[in-house]
């Protein structure tokens, strides 16, 4: 379903966060911005892996928050999960 003229509804993705912190977000976003609607969704696993062919397909989430550490730089960084702190970002 499209958003009506003036409504938008996003999609954003982030790692586990506590139900509170999440309501909270939601609040802030409808309080400053009454227009838009964000639902927020906790990464599931694999999802980095799966980002390319969602992007194919057309059905990336308008916003993906990663933590920097679990999120590959450049394709020679190897899988998502790579904790080595001593690469240049």
């Amino acid at each position: 379903m499209r958003p009506r003229a003036g409504e938008i509804d996003l999609v954003h993705v982030s790692g586990s966060e506590p139900e509170w912190s999440l309501e909270a977000r939601r609040r802030a976003v409808t309080e400053k911005y009454p227009d838009i609607t964000v639902e927020f969704q906790t990464l599931v696993p694999g999802l980095l892996d799966q980002l390319p062919a969602l992007a194919a397909a057309g059905k990336l989430p308008d916003i993906i928050s990663l933590q920097s550490l679990r999120a590959p730089v450049s394709p020679a960084d190897g899988a998502a999960g790579r904790s080595d702190q001593s690469r240049k970002i």
